[in-house]
């Protein structure tokens, strides 16, 4: 990066090889829902990453997961008190919930909307949207990389070097950072 710092180049040009690291579910809780159905959710919230945080070819979703035996489950259940309902998404065409902050309020609903997420960003969809750009998603303990290098077909990889059991996103997205520069490095 520092090439485009000293003026020998563009400042994009050395913002390219830097990874964005994302708060995934800041980026959720913040969205006003203007989506109709989860598939457009999912071009929404994509959308939302890539363009936010441009020129970068490397964004790492990072999002907090939310196992059934931790020591934050009361507090979390105070939380989703009020109403929250359980909802399955079955499918890219499904309605999204009008009470987006309730849907949001269970963390069951949260997990499921992020594995939807990267599996509706694994399609043909989004392989022009993620032609020549690395995306890694965080589901569960595990992270995936999406890719699409022919911008025919996305390529889905487990990246092993970043499976965690940290509840939190922000103590996540340390893991995120020493990995991106331990890569960018070689």
């Amino acid at each position: 990066m520092i090439p485009g710092l000293e003026g020998d180049s563009s400042p994009e040009e050395g913002l390219l090889d830097a990874a964005v690291i994302v708060d995934g579910m800041a980026v959720l809780q913040s969205l006003r829902l203007g989506a109709d159905t989860f598939g457009d959710l999912a071009r929404t919230v994509l959308s939302s990453v890539l363009n936010t945080h441009r020129p970068s070819r490397c964004y790492h979703f990072v999002v907090d997961q939310y196992p059934s035996v931790s020591i934050k489950n009361f507090e979390r259940s105070k939380r989703a008190e009020h109403g929250a309902i359980a909802v399955r998404i079955t499918r890219p065409s499904q309605r999204c919930p009008k009470q987006w902050k309730k849907f949001l309020s269970l963390g069951q609903n949260k997990e499921a909307l992020v594995d939807f997420l990267m599996n509706e960003w694994a399609t043909s969809n989004f392989t022009q949207v993620l032609h020549e750009i690395e995306l890694y998603v965080c589901h569960g303990n595990f992270c995936d990389l999406l890719t699409s290098i022919d911008g025919k077909s996305v390529q889905r990889t487990i990246v092993a070097d970043l499976e965690c059991d940290h509840e939190e996103a922000d103590t996540r997205m340390f893991l995120h950072a020493k990995y991106a520069a331990s890569i960018s490095d070689s």
